[in-house]
């Protein structure tokens, strides 16, 4: 039921702002997707820097920031973790600073939006 909130959301922010307001935690779970699920954060940013920019969002000066913050509220290991959804988990046996992507979270969200998204399609959205 929230993805379909978050869907209607997205869809009313879409009429009436630009559309190139992606949120971080989807431009992060991109960047990991291409990075083959894990990688360092020296990787992250710049991947997520890339898909931004591809989507054409402008660049925020605090980009690096804002990624860590991302994984760190979206990741249940850590103390800012928000609840909610835990895309990301960190990769201590690899060492400092790797992550990646919590496998079945992310194929959990993906089924519930393609779930939404015919909804939302049968609707006339």
């Amino acid at each position: 039921m929230d993805v379909l909130i978050n869907l209607l959301e997205d869809k009313m922010n879409s009429i009436t702002c630009n559309n190139n307001q992606e949120r971080w935690v989807d431009s992060v779970i991109d960047a990991l997707e291409n990075l083959g699920g894990a990688a360092h954060l020296s990787k992250i940013y710049k991947e997520t820097f890339r898909l931004r920019a591809l989507a054409g969002q402008a660049p925020v000066e605090a980009h690096d920031e804002t990624v860590r913050q991302t994984l760190q509220a979206y990741c249940a290991d850590c103390k800012q973790y928000q609840g909610g959804p835990s895309f990301f988990r960190m990769l201590n046996d690899r060492g400092p600073g790797y992550w990646g992507l919590n496998m079945a979270a992310v194929a959990k969200r993906g089924a519930e939006r393609d779930g939404a998204i015919e909804f939302l399609k049968e609707l006339g959205l």
